[in-house]
């Protein structure tokens, strides 16, 4: 398995300037047109954060303590979201890639997977710009900036082979039936619910609970938090998160790979 994974991060790497290339074109096609541009990936997660805010905290009166205020509420809403919209966007643009680039993929040779790492980068690109604004948020509304924020690069670096994964795995699946694009709105919606992004594990009743417990995003945030907001280490459950974006990398890396001829034939 390790051997495997190397073996496919060795041979992303191979490709880094077509990759980078595409990363570039993503960012500067997002909001072609528009008069503010690549502001638009700052001012999108702060509108989210007072939209959310407002309905969750201000209407709902959801919060993550019971001392809890407005602002410690939108930290930690933030925090949780930035990974969310990060994962939620690679993989509703990765699920219909190579049906959106037919042509290219059939006329050229080249990696396809670039096509998914390019996307999967380009979100973390963004992602990241919420977590600096989120750091700023936090120094300007609690006077301290927490001193385990670069251990997030190696919560990152999980992150991105769990969306790695899923990325290769739902768009090879696309190809051979073509409902999984029209399917996985409703469902990472679904399981944007079965996260706690927008509220504390706490009001979780006991016999649903597992489910939040099993779900990989539930660790993924919980990290985040952990670090960014509690300046604590992340948890046991870390470990879990860890294992299954491997365990996801692999085998979503496998499939493409195995059925890349049929892939190419079929589109």
């Amino acid at each position: 398995m390790g051997i495997a994974l190397s073996r496919g991060l060795k041979r992303s790497l191979e490709f880094k300037y077509l990759v980078t290339e595409f990363v570039k074109s993503d960012l500067k096609t997002r909001y072609v047109g528009s008069t503010l541009g690549l502001y638009w990936s700052v001012l999108n997660p702060i509108l989210l954060l007072i939209i959310y805010t407002f309905v969750f905290s201000v209407i709902l009166g959801v919060r993550f303590t019971k001392a809890g205020s407005i602002h410690n509420y939108s930290l930690y809403l933030f925090c949780g979201m930035l990974p969310w919209i990060a994962f939620q966007e690679s993989i509703t643009t990765s699920v219909n890639t190579l049906t959106k680039n037919a042509n290219l993929v059939r006329n050229v040779v080249f990696p396809l997977k670039t096509l998914h790492t390019s996307l999967v980068i380009s979100a973390l690109i963004s992602e990241l710009i919420g977590i600096v604004i989120l750091l700023i948020f936090r120094v300007v509304l609690t006077g301290t900036l927490g001193y385990l924020s670069p251990l997030l690069l190696v919560v990152v670096f999980f992150q991105f082979l769990l969306t790695m994964g899923f990325a290769l795995l739902l768009s090879a699946l696309n190809v051979f039936f073509r409902d999984v694009n029209p399917l996985m709105r409703p469902l990472i919606r679904m399981w944007m619910y079965l996260t706690p992004v927008f509220y504390p594990l706490s009001i979780v009743p006991e016999k649903v609970r597992i489910f939040i417990y099993i779900n990989p995003m539930t660790s993924l945030i919980t990290a985040y938090r952990d670090i960014l907001l509690n300046d604590r280490l992340p948890g046991a459950e870390f470990i879990y998160f860890m294992i299954f974006s491997v365990a996801i990398f692999l085998f979503g890396y496998r499939f493409f790979t195995k059925n890349h001829m049929k892939l190419v034939d079929l589109l």
